[in-house]
């Protein structure tokens, strides 16, 4: 479905659709996929209003880190 027709392309979209149904750790996973592809859109991963809620997460603050965006407090 989604995954099968948009997972190469919109990894981070991806993990928006996962954090709206509060699953954290595929959450994660496709924000790790967007890393790794390169995804432009993580350039938004602080202003996204569907991933605020995992700001406190240690894989949050480390994603930042390797982005090199700054970690929210």
């Amino acid at each position: 479905m989604l995954i099968d027709a948009h997972g190469d392309e919109a990894p981070f979209r991806i993990a928006g659709v996962f954090a709206y149904r509060k699953e954290p750790d595929k959450v994660f996973e496709w924000l790790d996929r967007a890393y790794a592809q390169h995804d432009p859109w993580l350039i938004s991963l602080l202003a996204d209003p569907l991933l605020r809620a995992y700001n406190a997460d240690p894989r949050f603050a480390a994603l930042c880190e390797r982005i090199g965006l700054p970690v929210p407090q």
